[in-house]
């Protein structure tokens, strides 16, 4: 056989299945001649690719080299898939090969995305299925130079999202286009004036994205909107100036945040903070029936200015992440394999610190 003739083998691993569309993201990749296994039974195959990526492969699948996830995507979990895994790798010559470390509903999510085509008998045989409109609706190309108009919502919009009113205010419409149009003028934010005086306007200018955080936040206050950040789950609730961060200014925090939100000793609440000495003890003074956790992500810096390199950051986000103790063990198990010697006794307080995120 010729070398171009070859089977090849591509190997992914250390990455997560992502559906709508299905991919395979964030991998690390090995390839793999057909010589190297060909004598091989499954089992043997297998814990091969265990050597191969330095984790216990379970579920693995595999798909023809140039055909998308949800067109080639099989299974390979015994003797008979390894079979036809060998008759695809002879016949495509290059067949690439997944590892789902997060054991994944695969073929499920691949039944949600197929699309239901309807038939079309004047098609033509060469046209691109992936570029075709999969809706029954007939859509057609926008005018270039149609003049689209901002109405003011509906007495029913309005009710429901007052907000987005007060932001688009009616605009009386010129019937007459021989009037001269003058230009807009837009309002300019005014920083200095009182906080629940402060109201957002579609154009207003604003000096920088800072006066437009606490414009927002100053107007939902005031209103009892829900102003969410971009993940919809941040909400600025109190802050502070101090001369400096320690336990006793923390404290004095906790006291009148507490006090505002009238949570006592913290019954009920999570904080989740940063590793600060004094804001941990204060936190167990005065808000002692409190859920604490560290930021993952401070743990992460200080972890990395110590052991570098992504080997070490994708089995990490893997143990915060996990939704499972297994999961989260076989992530800590990782972690400790990278560098058994070094990690496990130079940084046992910080993998110590990463369990108790999943406790």
């Amino acid at each position: 056989m010729a070398k171009t003739d070859t089977p090849v083998v591509e190997v992914w691993y250390n990455g997560m299945f992502i559906k709508k569309p299905l991919i395979y993201f964030d991998p690390d990749k090995k390839e793999i001649m057909y010589a190297d296994f060909r004598e091989m039974g499954y089992a043997e195959f297998i814990a091969h690719l265990n050597v191969i990526t330095r984790r216990i492969c379970k579920d693995v699948y595999y798909c023809p080299d140039g055909q998308t996830l949800c067109q080639g995507l099989a299974a390979l979990h015994n003797e008979c898939d390894y079979h036809e895994f060998h008759e695809c790798l002879h016949e495509k010559k290059k067949v690439n090969l997944y590892v789902d470390h997060m054991h994944e509903p695969l073929f499920d999510w691949i039944e949600m995305e197929e699309p239901e085509i309807e038939d079309d008998t004047n098609s033509k045989a060469d046209e691109d299925v992936d570029s075709m409109l999969i809706d029954k609706d007939c859509w057609e190309h926008e005018v270039d130079d149609e003049d689209f108009s901002m109405k003011r919502a509906t007495t029913t919009i309005q009710n429901k999202d007052r907000f987005s009113n007060k932001l688009c205010p009616n605009v009386e419409e010129e019937e007459d286009s021989n009037v001269e149009q003058l230009p807009p003028v837009y309002p300019v934010h005014n920083s200095e004036q009182q906080w629940d005086e402060m109201a957002p306007v579609l154009g207003m200018k604003l000096t920088n994205p800072t006066e437009l955080k606490q414009c927002l936040t100053n107007y939902a206050v005031k209103h009892g909107y829900d102003l969410w950040d971009a993940n919809n789950s941040m909400f600025p609730l109190a802050w502070a100036i101090v001369t400096v961060e320690n336990k006793d200014t923390w404290k004095w925090f906790l006291d009148l945040l507490m006090d505002d939100i009238d949570r006592g000793s913290g019954k009920g609440l999570t904080l989740i903070s940063d590793e600060h000495k004094g804001l941990i003890e204060a936190i167990k003074e005065r808000v002692p029936h409190a859920e604490h956790r560290l930021c993952a992500r401070n743990i992460l810096a200080n972890f990395n200015t110590r052991f570098k390199g992504e080997h070490f950051i994708k089995p990490f986000w893997r143990a915060v992440k996990a939704t499972t103790k297994q999961r989260h063990e076989a992530a800590m198990q990782e972690i400790k394999e990278l560098d058994r010697g070094h990690l496990i006794i130079s940084w046992r307080g910080t993998l110590n610190v990463i369990a108790g995120l999943f406790k």
